[in-house]
């Protein structure tokens, strides 16, 4: 092709047709600058597939880290919906008014039996019941989520590739829902309020685990208001991680299903 250009142009210029020879010129720029553009397209094309297909990889890890996000949530909701209700537990059978959560605008937790204890909470006393309850009164589980899909998406600037403003803003949401609610601040808050609690039984020697040895367990509670307290404080905080912990659930959810919908979805 570029032979036949060339042997064009010297036989237009040998003929000394000059103004045949500048259309031709002119033509033949008019082509090449076409073919760059045609290539150019070509390239920000394939570019542009690549792009989508590196953000479906890192979409498809992201619905992993929520799913694994969810069962971390499941688990603290198990843990603190125990032991929300086997404190609320111990104030009643010490007759002391038990905790409202609607005050702080949280839900009542309904209570369900679970690996921790299998049966309906007690009606009447019960020792081993009790000794369970203060044993976990300073127990917890992780309720971090696990980020290492969104910091890689947005430290390598994958992130700024996602077209959906939509799901863009609704994956900051997410995050910034459970960092408001149960971040670190919140849970540095709670680790407080155990620490205070276990420092308290320490006055007495007392370590969580050693109610199921005592006769009556409630005695080193009982007319202790510090220690009522500081039980109402765990049942609140309780009563706040599984409202926002089954919240984080819900995100999660409609977040899941958003993807594998509007991004994941092979096109037939």
């Amino acid at each position: 092709m570029l032979k036949l250009f060339r042997k064009n142009r010297i036989d237009l210029i040998e003929k000394n047709k000059i103004g045949n020879y500048l259309k031709y010129a002119i033509g033949e720029i008019i082509l090449v600058v076409i073919g760059i553009l045609i290539a150019l397209s070509i390239d920000n094309y394939n570019e542009e597939l690549q792009k989508k297909e590196v953000v479906k990889l890192y979409l498809e890890d992201f619905v992993d880290d929520l799913k694994e996000d969810q069962e971390t949530m499941k688990s603290a909701v198990e843990v603190h919906n125990f032991r929300y209700h086997s404190l609320q537990y111990i104030l009643t059978q010490l007759g002391e008014d038990i905790y409202d959560p609607t005050t702080d605008e949280v839900l009542m937790p309904v209570y369900s039996p679970s690996a921790i204890w299998t049966e309906e909470i007690p009606e009447e006393y019960d020792k081993e019941f009790i000794g369970l309850a203060l044993l976990w009164s300073h127990r917890s589980v992780s309720q971090n989520l696990n980020t290492s899909t969104i910091d890689e998406l947005k430290s390598t600037g994958v992130f700024s590739y996602i077209d959906n403003h939509e799901l863009k803003n609704a994956i900051n949401g997410y995050y910034d829902y459970w960092s408001h609610r149960l971040g670190e601040r919140n849970q540095i808050k709670f680790h407080d309020q155990i620490a205070e609690w276990e420092a308290s039984l320490g006055e007495d020697g007392l370590l969580t685990n050693m109610f199921f040895k005592i006769d009556d367990p409630l005695m080193a509670i009982k007319d202790h208001q510090k220690r009522i307290f500081l039980i109402k404080l765990l049942i609140r905080e309780a009563a706040w991680i599984i409202t926002v912990g089954n919240g984080v659930i819900d995100y999660a959810d409609g977040l899941i299903e958003y993807i594998e919908n509007n991004s994941l979805k092979t096109s037939e």
